[in-house]
Formats: structure tokens, sequence, C-alpha cells
């Protein structure tokens, strides 16, 4: 904050007129800063001044909420095509989750009035149970190769995942 004051007089009293102005600055060291508020104050008056529409701070807040801390300063060039790329593959790895799991009840028996509620959860309990035994063999055989090769496991793990 920037704080100034008029002050007249031969020893720097204030007189009667003194103001105080109060700046507010929105930003980081790594974007470019802007003023989004100014307060000014004396002692008969008192007036705010906000900088910016109400929908353009609320965009701004809502932004920062998903990007670093002094985006686009912050970042390599990089970065906003990799979050794209990252965000369309998380919500196609979504959709297919869901299309799966609809699949799966329907194939359980799920909707059909022959089909028992004990039949659907011991299906459903093997599919869990044959994933995390293969989770746990999985680990078992390859768990010290897994921190040195990490994008290489991402990769398996995310191709994996969708297929």
């Amino acid at each position: 904050m920037d704080i100034e004051s008029s002050r007249s007089g031969a020893h720097g009293e204030p007189d009667a007129a003194a103001w105080v102005t109060v700046e507010e600055w929105g930003g980081s060291s790594g974007s470019a800063l802007s003023r989004t508020a100014v307060l000014t104050a004396s002692a008969s008056s008192l007036a705010s001044n906000r900088f910016g529409s109400r929908w353009g701070r609320i965009g701004s807040r809502v932004l920062g909420a998903f990007v670093p801390e002094g985006f686009p300063g912050s970042v390599t060039p990089d970065y906003v095509p990799f979050q794209m790329w990252d965000t369309l593959q998380g919500l196609s790895t979504y959709i297919r989750a869901m299309l799966s799991t609809q699949a799966l009840l329907g194939a359980i028996g799920v909707g059909e009035k022959s089909a028992t509620v004990i039949g659907a959860t011991f299906q459903w309990f093997l599919r869990d149970l044959t994933g995390m035994l293969g989770g746990i063999l999985f680990a078992f055989y390859q768990g010290s190769n897994l921190d040195s090769n990490a994008k290489m496991w991402r990769l398996v793990a995310d191709f994996m995942n969708d297929l």
C-alpha cells in the first residue's frame, strides 16, 4: 500500500485540510501490478474509488484459483498447452469411467427384475478384488523401478486406466 499525505506549514505540521491517500495494488512479483482501489481521507471527508469492473475482479479471482501464483510470468511457455491437454485427458477419463460403470451395472443386471442384489454385489466385489490384486502384484514386481522411471510409469498408468 502506498500512503501519501499533504502537509503545509514551516515545520511539517498538518493543517486543517490534510488528507491521506491509500492505494491498493493487485498482483505479485511475477506479474504486472495494477491499481485496484484508492481510498482518500481528510478530516471532513472520505472517498473511495475501485478500478476495474466487478465481473473482471470476479473473473480474476476464479482464474487465480486455477493457475499458479504470478501467472503467466511464473510459468514456462508450455504450461498452458500442457494444462489444456491434461484437462482434456482428465475429462475423457471421467467420461470413460461413467460409461464403463453404466455398462458394468447393466451387465450385472441392475434394472432387470430377475437380477438379485447379492449377485450384483458379488460381481462388483470380484471386479474390485481383481483390481486390487493386480495392483499388489504390479507393485511387488515393479516397485523398485517406479522411482527411476516416473514419467514412463505415469504414461503407462494413464494408458492402462483409459484401456
